[in-house]
């Protein structure tokens, strides 16, 4: 292929995956039709291993999470925990139930991300963002202060100072 879309050079390998994604969509639509679990979807399409069925269904989550069908990316999120626990794939949970107004869950969720990977800078900055956008602007400054701390040269970095010093 080797041709550029959008400024971006296009591999056979890209190609390839952009394919797979696509095939992996048709049988998600497929599955919902028939109700199948996310799992089972996942070790059809031949994820090897629990590992990377995990990582297969964490990127669907992922992906769905941009779509308005909150339902979609929290059950592929659980399916991608049930087979490996993962602070992504937390995130994406939480992200979900926040889009579905289930705020305590998309908390706990990330509390969850936290505690497997407690060096994770995005775990602090989705945690301080929801509870930002559910205007608990105290509890979100402790987990933005930690951001801070840790990783004061983060990619985060100046968005989360601007949101504290609009508070003080």
């Amino acid at each position: 292929l080797g041709h550029d879309v959008f400024g971006f050079r296009i591999t056979h390998e890209m190609h390839r995956q952009v394919q797979h994604v696509q095939e992996i969509d048709e049988r998600t639509a497929a599955r919902e039709r028939l109700g199948r679990e996310p799992a089972a979807e996942a070790r059809d399409a031949g994820a090897p291993d629990p590992l990377a069925q995990a990582k297969l269904l964490y990127q669907q989550a992922h992906e769905a999470n941009q779509e308005s069908d909150f339902q979609k990316p929290l059950a592929l999120a659980d399916a991608s925990l049930k087979l490996r626990r993962t602070a992504r794939a937390n995130i994406v949970r939480a992200q979900a139930l926040q889009r579905l107004g289930r705020l305590e869950d998309a908390i706990a969720a990330m509390e969850s991300a936290i505690r497997l990977a407690p060096t994770y800078p995005s775990n602090y900055e989705v945690l301080g963002s929801i509870l930002w956008a559910a205007q608990r602007y105290d509890e979100a400054a402790k987990y933005y202060v930690h951001y801070l701390e840790n990783w004061p040269n983060g990619e985060k970095s100046a968005m989360i100072q601007k949101r504290l010093d609009e508070t003080r």
